[in-house]
């Protein structure tokens, strides 16, 4: 949850928008300061809508994630997402794996099964590694701040909403 939150926060002081920012300014933090190879959209959208979404709202995410609930962020296949969560560093801190059919959620589900078609594997520890180096690398949001008057200012603009004088 913690981690989740981080990406969420820096997203939101990169788009100087604390409140009301949501999946597009994820997807904009991570363009700009995360290997996109590591990183793509679709797993962005569903880290964001399957998990932060559902953690941040219900305090767990759900034990399958429908795409079909999102359909103006998930214009595919109807997917439905089981996932896994790594506190292991992986190769892959996001990967998605699609099975050719159906198989069921039949640990830790409500009475009955669940079906899934998806996976979505999270390594928390390559995700959270990832994120602190994306604000210290060379090229970071640190950086960033220091050399770009407009990201800067951004950040001004949420820390003056954080601290309200």
């Amino acid at each position: 949850m913690i981690t989740i939150g981080f990406a969420d926060l820096l997203a939101g002081l990169y788009a100087g928008k604390i409140k009301d920012h949501g999946r597009l300014e994820l997807q904009s933090y991570f363009s700009h300061f995360m290997d996109r190879a590591q990183y793509p959209s679709d797993g962005l959208d569903v880290l964001y809508e399957g998990l932060r979404h559902k953690i941040a709202h219900l305090g767990h995410p759900l034990v399958v994630f429908d795409t079909a609930t999102k359909p103006k962020v998930f214009t595919g296949p109807r997917r439905r997402y089981g996932w896994t969560v790594y506190a292991s560093e992986r190769s892959s801190p996001i990967e998605l794996v699609h099975y050719s059919a159906p198989k069921l959620a039949t640990k830790h589900t409500p009475p009955w099964d669940v079906s899934y078609d998806s996976r979505i594997k999270v390594s928390v520890s390559s995700l959270s590694k990832d994120l602190i180096a994306s604000v210290f690398k060379h090229d970071g949001y640190y950086s960033r701040l220091e050399s770009d008057p407009a990201a800067l200012s951004a950040f001004m603009k949420c820390m003056e909403e954080f601290y309200p004088r």
